[in-house]
């Protein structure tokens, strides 16, 4: 059987991996259609900057023993600035490692 579809049904979307320098990791930032000139660059870029913003952090349930589920805010750990303190619960994301953050 062949599939039949028409060009009004196709969309195309264009994604940047973006990091930065030495990060070991990319982070997907949509990529405006037209052409990549340096309002798109900045557009593009202006995506990326919230992605990695310590401040913009998502939440997950943990499990800690002796007390069981709870809401835990979850950072990537290679934006961190030096000297970034954060209270628990918490989960720091790397490529290579998940660490959790007790609530003290």
């Amino acid at each position: 059987m062949r599939s039949v579809c028409c060009r009004a049904d196709v969309v195309f979307e264009r994604w940047c991996d973006m990091r930065y320098r030495g990060q070991t990791y990319e982070v997907l930032v949509p990529c405006p259609s037209g052409e990549l000139d340096a309002d798109a660059l900045e557009q593009v870029v202006a995506e990326y900057l919230p992605a990695l913003d310590p401040e913009h952090f998502d939440e997950a349930r943990v499990y800690e023993l002796g007390t069981g589920w709870t809401d835990a805010r979850v950072y990537v750990r290679d934006p961190l600035p030096t000297g970034f303190a954060l209270a628990g619960p918490a989960v720091l994301q790397q490529s290579c490692v998940t660490i959790t953050i007790d609530v003290e």
